[in-house]
């Protein structure tokens, strides 16, 4: 199996990073409209930032996440 260094992809290794980051940040759900927005800036930050490819796709990935998350709080 083939794998890199984190340095030979330092965009990638940033990415994940603030990944990490916008995951600590919003861990938490909440039903308000000040969250989701603050959560789709941040998503639009990241995706103009880094570009829409594997960005956009680990971002939807988690607001997918929190919104299950917050649905199962629901019940």
């Amino acid at each position: 199996m083939a794998s890199v260094d984190a340095n030979k992809i330092p965009e990638i290794k940033k990415f994940m990073e603030d990944l990490w980051k916008m995951i600590k940040d919003f861990w938490e759900p909440e039903d308000t409209d000040e969250y989701w927005r603050a959560v789709v800036d941040r998503v639009d930050e990241l995706v103009g930032k880094y570009g829409a490819a594997l960005c956009g796709d680990m971002c939807m990935s988690y607001v997918s996440f929190l919104e299950n998350k917050r649905d199962e709080g629901r019940k």
